[in-house]
C-alpha cells in the first residue's frame, strides 16, 4: 500500500531539484508483484539472435530498476513495449528510469500514456505526481497527489508529497495542515514531525520550532536533519554558541553536508569568529566550486580577517557567477574603500544601493569615498541618509525589543500587558502585520472587538492569514 512508504530524504536537502527517488521506486515497486532472478546484466533483446517474450523483458527491466541500472532498465522496457505497448509496468518502469536519467519531460509523457490508457492506480499518480515535483512544476503536481489522495485518504506518503508541493508553492498553513493529519496515522515519524517543526521555524513561530526540534532530537540523537534544523533554529534566536555546537554534531554524523558546514560557517561569522569560519567556507568551496554564495561568504571572511586581496578576488568570483546576487557589490565596494581604492569602489557601492536603496553599510562607505574625494555637496547630502538610516534601524530594533517583550507577557497569560506593548509597537510601526495580529488575538481573547482584526484579513505577510490556504485545502480546514 503507498501510504506505508515514508523513505523521503531529509527535509531541509530536499529541493526542487532533487528527483523523490524513495517515491518513485517505491511507487513502482509496490506495482510489481513478483521477483525475477538478477536478469539486468543480460544483453538486450537485439542482441541476442533469439525471441524474447515482452514479460521476459519487463521482468528483466524490474530487477534493473531493482539495481538502479536506469540505462539498462531503459533499454529493457522500451524493447518491452515494441513487442506489447499495452504493458503497463513496462510504461511506468520506462517512465522511472527517464526520470533518473533526468530526463523528467520524457518521463512525464510516458506516464501520461499510461493514466491515459486506463490505468490512474494510486501508484502511477504518486510517480506522475513526483516528475513534476522535479521539473518543479508544483501547482500541477499537487493537483495529482490530490488526485491520489482521493483514492487513499489515508496514504502517509501522499499526505507528505502533497504537503511538499504546497511547501514548494509557499503555501505554509496548508502544507501544515496535510504534515499534521500525516502524523495522526504515523506520530512516532521523525521525518514528519521535522517537517512540521521547519514549517513552524518558516512561519516565525520559533518557539515550537525549537521545541519540536529538541524533542526529535532528544528521541533520535543521530539524526542529522534535526540536528541542523534545531541548529537553525537556536540561531535565528540568536543563539549562536548553542547552535555552532549544534551544527559540529550535525557535521560530525555527516561530514559530507554542504549545507550544514556552510550554515556552521554562517553562524560564526556572526560572532565575527573569522579564523574559525575560514576553513568551513575553504571546504566549502572544494566541494562546491562554482557556488556565488560560498565564494561570497568566503570573501567576507577574508575581509573580516582583513585580507583585502583575497577577499577582493573572492568577491569578484561570486560577481561573475551570479550578478544578481544581494550584497555583493556592496561588500566589493566595501573592500576597495578599505584598500583606499576609492574610484574604484565607487561604481560598485553605487550598483549596491540602485538595489537596495535602504543599504546603511553601502551609504555609509559611499559617504567615505565622497569625503576621501573631497565631494562634499555630495558628502553632506550621504551623511543626511545615513543619519535617516540609522534612525530607522533604531526604531526597528526598539520594534523587535517590544515584539519580544509581548511574547513574553502572552506566555504569563498576561494579556492587559500584551495589549499594552502591541499599541506603543503600533506607534512605530501601524502597518506591521506581526503587531496587527497579536494586537488582535490578545483584544479578542479578552472578549474585545478589534478594528485591527478586521485590517488583518487582506495583511500579506501574516502566518496565519487566509490566504496561505488554496481553495481545495481551505474546504477541507473548515469540515474539520
Amino acid at each position: 500500500m503507498a501510504g506505508t512508504m515514508t523513505c523521503r530524504p531529509s527535509h531541509h536537502k530536499t529541493g526542487p531539484d532533487a528527483l523523490r527517488t524513495c517515491t518513485l521506486a517505491g511507487a513502482l515497486l509496490s506495482i510489481l508483484s513478483f521477483q525475477v532472478p538478477n536478469a539486468c546484466a543480460f544483453a538486450p533483446q537485439q542482441s541476442l539472435g533469439v525471441d524474447i517474450s515482452a514479460e521476459a523483458l519487463q521482468r528483466r527491466g524490474d530487477q534493473c530498476v531493482r539495481d538502479s541500472q536506469w540505462v539498462n532498465a531503459e533499454i529493457a522496457y522500451r524493447d518491452a513495449l515494441k513487442i506489447d505497448s499495452k504493458l503497463l509496468r513496462s510504461r511506468t518502469g520506462l517512465g522511472l528510469a527517464l526520470a533518473h536519467q533526468n530526463d523528467f519531460t520524457a518521463a512525464e509523457e510516458q506516464l501520461r500514456i499510461a493514466i491515459t490508457e486506463g490505468n490512474s492506480s494510486v501508484e502511477l499518480l504518486i510517480a506522475l505526481g513526483s516528475v513534476q515535483q522535479s521539473r518543479k512544476e508544483f501547482s500541477r503536481a499537487e493537483e495529482t497527489f490530490r488526485r491520489a489522495l482521493s483514492q487513499d485518504h489515508t496514504s502517509v506518503l501522499i499526505l507528505d508529497e502533497l504537503a511538499h508541493s504546497l511547501h514548494d508553492q509557499k503555501k505554509y498553513t496548508a502544507a501544515f495542515h496535510y504534515w499534521k493529519a500525516a502524523l495522526v496515522l504515523t506520530p512516532r515519524n521523525p521525518a514528519l514531525q521535522l517537517s512540521i517543526a521547519t514549517t513552524h521555524s518558516e512561519l516565525g513561530a520559533l518557539d515550537e520550532a525549537l521545541a519540536e526540534s529538541r524533542s526529535i532530537v532528544e528521541q533520535n540523537p543521530s539524526y542529522e536533519p534535526a540536528l541542523f534544523v534545531l541548529a537553525s533554529v537556536l540561531c535565528r534566536k540568536g543563539d549562536y554558541p548553542t547552535g555552532i555546537e549544534v551544527y559540529r554534531r550535525a557535521l560530525q554524523l555527516v561530514p559530507s553536508d554542504s549545507l550544514a558546514r556552510r550554515s556552521l560557517g554562517k553562524a560564526l561569522l556572526s560572532l565575527q569568529r573569522f579564523g574559525e569560519a575560514l576553513p568551513e567556507f575553504e571546504k566549502d568551496i572544494q566541494d562546491n566550486p562554482e557556488s556565488a554564495e560560498a565564494h561570497f561568504l568566503l570573501g567576507k571572511t577574508y575581509r573580516g580577517l582583513r585580507k583585502f586581496d583575497a577577499a577582493e578576488e573572492e568577491f569578484h568570483r561570486a560577481y561573475q557567477l551570479d550578478r544578481e546576487m544581494p550584497s555583493v557589490e556592496g561588500n566589493l565596494g566595501a573592500t576597495l574603500v578599505a584598500e583606499g581604492r576609492m574610484t574604484d569602489a565607487l561604481p560598485y557601492l553605487d550598483q549596491a544601493i540602485a538595489h537596495n536603496s535602504k543599504d546603511s553599510e553601502s551609504h555609509f562607505q559611499r559617504l567615505k569615498v565622497y569625503e576621501a574625494l573631497g565631494n562634499k555637496d555630495s558628502a553632506i547630502k550621504e551623511g543626511k541618509t545615513v543619519a535617516k538610516l540609522n534612525r530607522a534601524t533604531v526604531e526597528h530594533d526598539r520594534l523587535a525589543m517590544m515584539l519580544e517583550e509581548a511574547k513574553k507577557f502572552e506566555r504569563g497569560n498576561d494579556l492587559l500587558a500584551v495589549v499594552s506593548v502591541y499599541r506603543g509597537a503600533l506607534e512605530i510601526d501601524s502597518q506591521n502585520t506581526d503587531v496587527l495580529y497579536g494586537l488582535a488575538l490578545a483584544e479578542d481573547s479578552l472578549g474585545r472587538i478589534a478594528e485591527e482584526k478586521r485590517e488583518l484579513i487582506s495583511a500579506e505577510r501574516i502566518h496565519c492569514a487566509p490566504m496561505f490556504y488554496d481553495s481545495a485545502t481551505a474546504k477541507e480546514v473548515a469540515h474539520q
